[in-house]
């Protein structure tokens, strides 16, 4: 049996979307890369993976990192142009609605200036005029807070910053939902330094959901940079899950690994980078080798997790009024009740009256008709591209939703916009 053991001058723990940019810019450069990754995906949480024939985002459930359906591009814009990758994006022109639950009513996002932010809790909390100025004045600060300001709050939490900057639990209210429904799901603990940080870049450009030609979902932001990497002569080594780092007289060595078979592999580099979780590396190596302080901010870093539910889910059959046979799509904050009651009840008729025809050759005119209907409301196929097609709504508990995308040829989401980042 031929050894698996490999020379390298760079091994990469796990393959999450930080990993594989720098194993692409690494390669680029002429080093020779090897990642390891205990998945059978690359990507981790941050990509996504194929179930029923649709995409569906925040990746692989053995992932180490964290995920999202919609990305901003801010430092990505300088990696790819590095990496020599070209990422194709598309803009998102409403990035977020926020249902209020049980009134119903909706308010649309995306805007993440002090005014777009503002906007969007008064629409949703109803402020006085005296709290929504007040409100405009505290995210002006966040917002427009210089680097020292930032540094400086880094350490400190958002309900304690906020404590020290309005008297009034009403404003504290509306800037913690904000930071609930954008950042943190436990706002007031979160670090106020990175809650600036966060609207600092968000206001400086928009968000975007990637639009590759060969895979859907968000593992169109992960694939090129892995496609790079195998095209410059790095190895992707999927299913060996990462069990030591290698460190000898106070140098790393390198890394050793294991496949489902238990099967041993060792790849010896002087470089290891990991994209675990900082916690979950002292699982690879002695935590007794790194500065005290870092140790335990890692370990009170680990009770800051949180978990999301995500709802996600794809359209078989647009609805469509069983008399006319035309789509029906509704949008949030649009047509009444009694509308979309209606177009429901049709698009259900005629699944039914589908169902029943093919049950019996011999149905009567009118369920042929229904049959024709629902096929007439089916979307256009397009070959090798029905995987990207998906509508996508985040946790139920945060009330906060993505726009669904509504099925299309080009399996790109209604009102966005080409762009292109290399």
């Amino acid at each position: 049996m031929p050894s698996r053991d490999t020379d390298a001058d760079a091994v990469i723990i796990g393959s999450a979307l930080g990993g594989l940019v720098a194993g692409a810019i690494l390669a680029r450069h002429g080093k020779r890369v090897v990642v390891l990754e205990h998945a059978d995906t690359v990507g981790g949480r941050g990509g996504g993976v194929v179930h029923d024939g649709y995409w569906v985002d925040f990746g692989h459930r053995d992932g180490h990192d964290v995920g999202d359906c919609q990305v901003g591009w801010h430092h990505g814009v300088e990696a790819a142009r590095e990496a020599g990758v070209d990422i194709a994006l598309r803009r998102v022109t409403t990035p977020l609605r926020v249902h209020q639950l049980p009134d119903g009513r909706v308010t649309t996002g995306g805007d993440w200036s002090a005014a777009g932010l503002v906007a969007m809790a008064g629409g949703a909390l109803a402020l006085r005029h005296e709290d929504e100025a007040q409100v405009h004045a505290i995210v002006g600060l966040l917002t427009g807070a210089g680097p020292a300001d930032v540094a400086h709050a880094v350490p400190e939490t958002i309900g304690a910053w906020l404590a020290r900057h309005t008297a009034s639990a009403a404003v504290r209210g509306a800037v913690l939902f904000m930071a609930a429904v954008v950042f943190h799901s436990h706002p007031e603990e979160a670090s106020a330094g990175r809650f600036m940080q966060f609207l600092q870049r968000r206001s400086g450009g928009g968000v975007f959901v990637p639009d590759d030609d060969e895979v859907g979902g968000m593992q169109g932001l992960i694939e090129p940079w892995a496609r790079a990497v195998r095209a410059r002569g790095g190895e992707i080594a999927l299913g060996w899950k990462p069990v030591e780092i290698i460190v000898d007289g106070g140098r790393v060595r390198g890394a050793v690994a294991v496949d489902r078979a238990n099967l041993v592999r060792e790849v010896r580099a002087p470089v290891a980078i990991s994209t675990y979780p900082a916690w979950e590396n002292f699982e690879l190596i002695d935590e007794r080798l790194f500065p005290a302080d870092f140790v335990a901010a890692a370990h009170t870093l680990k009770t800051h997790r949180a978990d999301v539910v995500g709802w996600q889910a794809g359209l078989r059959h647009l609805p469509s009024l069983r008399a006319t046979a035309s789509l029906t799509i509704m949008r949030a904050g649009t047509g009444s009740s009694r509308a979309a009651s209606a177009a429901i009840a049709a698009a259900s008729n005629s699944l039914r009256s589908s169902a029943g025809a093919r049950r019996r050759p011999g149905a009567t005119s009118s369920r042929s008709r229904s049959c024709g209907s629902s096929a007439a409301a089916r979307p256009p196929r397009s070959r090798g591209r029905r995987r990207k097609r998906r509508s996508t709504t985040p946790s139920p508990t945060s009330t906060a939703s993505t726009p669904t995308s509504t099925p299309a040829s080009n399996g790109a989401p209604t009102g966005t916009s080409p762009h292109r980042s290399r």
